[in-house]
């Protein structure tokens, strides 16, 4: 077990420096948000994703670490693991369509949102930890549900990332079921101060944006 998690904390830190290292190596397909306005919509997108995954595997990992509850434990060593998947899948389609992420302020909030929350889960210990944890989760993954929603499926141009962006919006949805269970045998709690409350009437509908 050890074993696994130590090839698939590589697979993560190797996916960050793909992501996230600065250079000029803006080539298409390599994953490295620029900046700027994105000309292309799907740069963009492109960009939210790579937020999405890089703030969902560094909190699990920290959560793995951290954790005390047991339930909370396996929540966060799978959120890291299927993250760290689709990072990996993700990668590759962007690759195969030409695309370079490009920041943009829903990506640069997302990515503000995860640090802050980072910033708050190392402060905490035991108990604390774990709710506010699984508080945190709930909130991210209902704003993600609702930033694929309204703002990705809308604007998306090439067919194959639409179709990326339904199989995640797919496996939030589950991830957030997940969370919203391990959150009830915690005894319940409200999001983290600025995120927003789970919402029940959030349904998997493969029919959005479409």
């Amino acid at each position: 077990m050890r074993k696994w998690h130590s090839t698939v904390a590589m697979l993560v830190l190797g996916l960050g420096v793909v992501l996230f290292a600065c250079s000029n190596d803006n080539q298409p397909g390599s994953g490295k948000p620029r900046t700027g306005n994105p000309p292309d919509p799907d740069t963009g997108i492109a960009a939210v994703l790579v937020a999405i995954n890089t703030g969902e595997t560094q909190a699990g990992q920290l959560a793995q670490q951290k954790a005390t509850n047991a339930d909370v434990k396996d929540l966060a060593g799978a959120l890291f693991k299927e993250h760290s998947e689709l990072a990996q899948r993700q990668v590759a389609l962007f690759a195969r369509l030409g695309l370079v992420p490009m920041d943009n302020d829903t990506s640069r909030d997302l990515t503000k949102s995860d640090s802050q929350m980072l910033e708050k889960l190392r402060s905490v210990m035991g108990p604390a930890f774990d709710k506010q944890y699984v508080d945190g989760e709930i909130a991210l993954h209902t704003r993600v549900l609702k930033t694929i929603d309204n703002e990705l499926l809308p604007k998306v141009q090439r067919m194959d990332l639409r179709d990326e962006l339904k199989k995640t919006r797919e496996l939030v949805y589950k991830h957030l079921q997940k969370i919203e269970a391990v959150q009830a045998k915690l005894g319940g709690g409200a999001a983290m101060d600025g995120g927003e409350p789970s919402d029940g009437g959030l349904v998997l509908d493969e029919g959005s944006g479409t």
